[in-house]
């Protein structure tokens, strides 16, 4: 069995005059891998309400795919 880390990031960024602020860099400071870590105890806050994994994979993949369409998601 292999070992697979997953990695989210996001491409937003602030810009303040004519410097720009990648929210990424500073979120991977303060903890990295945060994102997929709220995202894993949400999953798992559904799971402990009585919602299905089927329910769960379902909106798992739509929010990627919107993620991605929206460019939330790089």
């Amino acid at each position: 069995m292999r070992h697979m880390a997953i990695f989210n990031t996001t491409p937003l960024a602030v810009t303040l005059g004519e410097t720009t602020f990648a929210i990424q860099d500073y979120i991977d400071q303060i903890f990295p891998s945060l994102l997929p870590l709220l995202y894993v105890l949400a999953m798992f806050g559904c799971l402990k309400k009585g919602m299905s994994s089927t329910a769960i994979l379902l909106i798992t993949i739509a929010v990627a795919l919107l993620g991605v369409w929206t460019g939330l998601l790089a």
